[in-house]
């Protein structure tokens, strides 16, 4: 477990990071793009949850209106690893939903009567 104390140094890398290449990729871009030593004390952190998205898939329906499918990608193993590590659970998928059309209906004007 890590203490954090108010003297400590933390840099963050805000674009998501491979985890695959290694220690020495990561020691480098701490060089290079914190510009900093990664032996210097400080706490590094690096962002990969952004590799889970979130996307909504819009389907049309017969009737004009839209059946909007939210949806999360399914993570992968190294990520699915580390949130098992820190304890955090992806809700389920929401469940679908129905949007009317974004056209005015036309209004119905009165038929003729033939009788």
């Amino acid at each position: 477990m890590l203490q954090i104390t108010p003297q400590m140094r933390i840099l963050a890398a805000i674009e998501p990071v491979d985890f695959r290449k290694g220690i020495d990729a990561l020691a480098q871009l701490c060089r290079q793009k914190l510009e900093a030593d990664p032996f210097s004390g400080c706490l590094f952190l690096f962002e990969k949850l952004a590799t889970i998205q979130m996307v909504e898939v819009w389907i049309p329906m017969v009737d004009g209106r839209w059946l909007v499918m939210p949806r999360h990608t399914q993570p992968e193993p190294d990520v699915q690893a580390l949130l098992n590590q820190i304890r955090i659970t992806l809700s389920c998928q929401p469940p679908p939903r129905i949007k009317a059309s974004q056209i005015e209906p036309k209004s119905v004007a009165a038929a003729p009567s033939l009788w």
